[in-house]
């Protein structure tokens, strides 16, 4: 694709993917991203791609393997903080203020 970097939505559900492409980080101004309904396992692997989408604020990945990780909602906000929205289900307030509780919890134990 000629100039991925000013595509800003990208639908790749029911793909039967198993993994997403690190070159996915040259398409800098994706802000949507639909992933559900894949093979995709590996939940760590996924978000270490997706973090390098800056933009990117809504996100489905429900559908595939790597749901039933557990704490599966927890790690992508928190490894996605822009995110506005995951899985069709907007990311709240009280999202945000339990994974800062969370960080600052895990972050006392550390000192």
């Amino acid at each position: 694709m000629e100039q991925p970097e000013h595509l800003t939505w990208l639908d790749l559900s029911f793909n039967k993917l198993t993994t997403i492409s690190t070159e996915l980080a040259e398409f800098s101004s994706l802000k949507i991203m639909y992933l559900h309904g894949n093979m995709l396992k590996e939940l760590g692997k996924v978000l270490q791609t997706l973090r390098s989408l800056p933009q990117l604020y809504s996100l489905t990945l429900h559908g595939n393997p790597l749901e039933e990780h557990k704490k599966y909602r927890t790690k992508i906000l928190n490894s996605l903080p822009q995110l506005r929205s995951l899985d069709f289900t907007n990311v709240t307030v009280s999202d945000k203020l339990h994974l800062k509780k969370k960080v600052k919890r895990n972050s006392s134990y550390t000192t």
